[in-house]
Parts: C-alpha cells; structure tokens; sequence
C-alpha cells in the first residue's frame, strides 16, 4: 500500500514538474537574489547499469523567487531507433534538461539513491554568471551535445560550467588524489560485476591507461565530490573555500551494498576445467577439437567486433585496441586450414606473441588487466594443444 501511494506521489510530482518546466520555458531570464544558492548535487550509484557510475546535477535555489530547479546534463532519447548504434559510434546526443528539485529527489527515493548535496560559496555575481550560462545554453542549441564517457559526460559539464567565474584561481592540493589510470579509476564500480567488468576491460584500449589529471578524474561524479570538498580558489587576494557546506539530504534505509569478490575466480575457474577436460582428452584420448574450435570461433568473434569498432566508432578508447593481437579475425579459417605446416608455423607464432604478452610487462603500451589473463592463457593453451597434435601426425 505504501509503494502504491509512493508511485502516485511521483506521478503527481512529476506532472506539477512538467507544468513548471513549460511555464519556465516561456519565462524571462532568471535573476538570482540575495538569498539564492548554487550547489552540486551528487547522486551515488544505482541499481541500474545506466547508473552504475552515479551522476552529478546542479541545483538553483532561490527562496525569495520560490525557485528551486535542478540542471541535468545526463539527459537522452533513450527511444531513438539507433539508440545503441549511435553509442557506439560515439554519435549519441545528450543534452541539458531542466527539472523541479521535488520531482528528482521523488526519482532518487524511488531508486533509493544517497544525494549529497555541496553548496557552492561565490559571490551573488557569480552565482548570476553560472545561471546565465546555464540558461543560455538551455534555450539554444548548445543544450544538445555529443557523449563522450571519459572527457565529455554529465559530469564534466557541470565541472566546466560551475568553475566558470573562478577558472582561472581554483586550486586544489594534487598530493591529496592518487594518481590513477581512467581504467583504474572505473574499477570499483565494475568490480561487483564480474561479465561486464570483462567486457569493458577487453573493449577499452590504451587511450584508457593514460594516468588522468585531477581535472580530469571529475569524470565521475564521486571524484567530483571528493575534489570539489578540498578546493579553493582566489578572488581579490583572499583564499576561499569552493563549497561552503556539504550535507546529505537523503539517505536511504537499506545500507550500501559492498562490492563482492564472489565473481574474481571465474575467470581462472574456467581455466582449470578448460584444462582438465583437455588433460583428460589426452588420457583417455577423447577428441576435443569441438571444444577448441567453439572457444576459437568466440576469440574470432571478438577480434571482428574490435575490428569493427575500430573502423566505425569515434571513442578513442575503442579504437586500435591491443587485444586484436590474441583475438585475431582470421583465427578460425587456421584452425580448419588444411596446410598443416603453415598452420603449424602460424600457431607457433601467436602461441609465443602471447606467451610474451602474458609474462613480459610493457611489451604493449596496454594494460593487460588480471580480469584477461585466464582468458590469454586459453588460448595460449589452445596453440599448444594444436601445435602437440599437427606434430604427432606428421
């Protein structure tokens, strides 16, 4: 019964914003008072994968206009017909929507999500400045802009636009922050899921080792949060906090989740039935080349996708991935080739390029993270099985 009423209170909620929004649309340009605030809104991470890194939004609160109005960069048409393809391409627009302070946080108690809330201490000119900007970009067409996960994000946008009237004086103590690689950096919020912690490390190439900046770990929105608590910035020779408070203003009941490493040996469990079924193979003579040609055929499968988002996707970090050196297109058509002594030589040479990915750190400016080894050493013993056999028969 509760949940019902819950539901009914956001659906109603969500009407009065949409009635808010339209009149805001066709309001004047919004001029703050005394009494108005800018803050950072920083909500943890959902049950959801499109939520898995958290977001970041500012609020506008001003009392004495009744305005309370929360700017959200992390908006998109999630209905598109090329939604997915667009994705990939790095093609998917986002943009800057504008929604009521009640009807979001109605939205995060729904999803039952932690909102931390940082309110900004600049001057009213400043707040002034950030909403100007804001507005400005609302009703033009810069409100639309291309998605791009490390360096152009809902996060980054608020990054960039709160900064604007202390760019050039805001600092922060570096020493304070880890220096971490973007794909470092992703890992506590993949670690509890083991296939997609998979996927993504095999898509991501080296553009994702590079170490980020502190700028640039803002990325994501608990480095936001994190940051912005131990910046400050200068304004006629006097050294200022960048927030004045921080406070969370809704906490759910249940306790946060843990990341679990219930999923860390999957990878190496696979391995060591892999090679006990190959083993006994051996033993028993039990012919597994249906085995290895399935796990071939997948490995292929892998390298045609790396390929293919090579070629179409605008992603920095999906393009030349390293990993097309184990996962190679034409892996299958080898398997089955009938010239034995080619193929022989062929297996030979992935089999030892592997063998030198796995054992020799920094042959390749990629990262081989932990999560990938099991997976190498398959096929590294794969080649091995198939170079015994093509030997034995000849």
């Amino acid at each position: 019964m509760l949940r019902k009423v819950f539901v009914f209170g956001l659906l109603f909620s969500l009407l009065i914003n949409h009635n808010i929004i339209k009149a805001h649309n066709t309001a004047k340009q919004i001029q703050l008072s005394d009494q108005s605030q800018i803050s950072i809104l920083t909500f943890k991470p959902g049950s959801e994968m499109y939520s898995m890194y958290g977001h970041t939004a500012i609020r506008v609160n001003d009392f004495e206009k009744k305005l309370d109005l929360i700017y959200n960069y992390g908006t998109f048409y999630f209905n598109s017909d090329s939604f997915y393809l667009d994705f990939i391409k790095g093609k998917l627009k986002y943009h800057l929507s504008i929604s009521t302070y009640s009807s979001t946080m109605g939205e995060m108690q729904y999803e039952k999500r932690k909102v931390i809330e940082q309110v900004l201490d600049l001057s009213l000119d400043d707040r002034q400045q950030i909403v100007d900007k804001l507005e400005n970009t609302y009703h033009s067409e810069d409100r639309f802009y291309l998605y791009d996960f490390l360096y152009d994000n809902c996060a980054t946008r608020v990054r960039d636009v709160v900064e604007l009237p202390v760019h050039k004086s805001i600092y922060t103590d570096t020493t304070l922050f880890q220096a971490q690689s973007f794909r470092q950096l992703l890992q506590p919020y993949l670690q509890p899921y083991y296939w997609l912690d998979l996927g993504i490390n095999l898509l991501l190439n080296q553009n994702a080792d590079k170490l980020a900046s502190v700028a640039e770990q803002m990325f994501l929105p608990d480095h936001i949060l994190n940051i912005y608590d131990q910046a400050y910035y200068t304004k006629e020779s006097s050294r200022n906090r960048f927030t004045s408070m921080q406070k969370t203003i809704y906490q759910p009941y249940e306790d946060e989740v843990e990341a679990s490493n219930r999923f860390l040996s999957i990878g190496w469990r696979i391995l060591i039935v892999f090679v006990v079924i190959s083993l006994l193979g051996f033993i028993i003579k039990f012919n597994t080349n249906i085995i290895d040609f399935i796990l071939i055929v997948i490995y292929s499968l892998l390298g045609i996708l790396f390929t293919i988002l090579w070629i179409i996707s605008e992603h920095a970090v999906l393009q030349a991935n390293w990993n097309l050196l184990w996962t190679l297109p034409t892996l299958a058509f080898f398997f089955t080739s009938a010239k034995r002594k080619k193929i022989s030589n062929y297996w030979l040479y992935i089999n030892l390029l592997i063998v030198m990915l796995l054992m020799i750190p920094g042959v390749i400016p990629q990262s081989i993270p932990a999560i990938i080894l099991p997976y190498m050493v398959i096929i590294s013993f794969i080649y091995m099985k198939r170079l015994i056999r093509i030997n034995a028969n000849e």
